[in-house]
């Protein structure tokens, strides 16, 4: 594994790391390796937006305006000055979340096949997908047209 101190880049720290079984090798100029003090705050706003990441991807149910509203309370000036804007992060959990959730059946014949057990049943742990109640000759793409068409009146 590799790493390189974020301002290698941009030439102000010639820091970086590699890192192998069972020891870490660490190269750069000896005077200027970490010539600079670390950013606790950048720090801290880095291992925010990746547990934020991990909460979207293993709970893809949470709204990001939530997981944003109970991971950010009690942050330091400090530590909000580093994070990227709010709808940047809002667009970055749902980049996450979307990776996480279950591609629309084609057929609800398969829906039963394809969607994951989780969605299959209520918070309280009874099965809520049980069978397609429609008619056996009804054309699948007009059933998913009429709940899409009902999902929409009622949004």
């Amino acid at each position: 594994m590799y790493w390189d101190c974020k301002k290698l880049r941009r030439g102000e720290c010639t820091a970086h790391a590699v890192a192998r079984e069972p020891v870490e090798v660490y190269k750069g100029v000896p005077e200027l390796d970490h010539s600079h003090p670390p950013n606790q705050e950048e720090s801290a706003a880095e291992q925010l937006t990746t547990t934020l990441k991990r909460k979207a991807a293993n709970h893809p149910e949470q709204p990001p305006a939530q997981l944003l509203r109970t991971k950010m309370q009690g942050l330091s000036y400090g530590v909000l000055s580093q994070l990227p804007s709010q709808p940047a992060l809002v667009r970055t959990l749902q980049r996450v979340r979307r990776q996480h959730v279950p591609a629309k059946p084609r057929k609800l014949s398969t829906i039963g096949d394809t969607l994951p057990e989780r969605y299959q049943k209520t918070l309280a742990g009874e099965q809520f997908l049980l069978h397609d109640s429609g008619p056996p000759d009804t054309d699948e793409e007009e059933i998913w047209n009429q709940f899409a068409t009902t999902i929409n009146k009622t949004h």
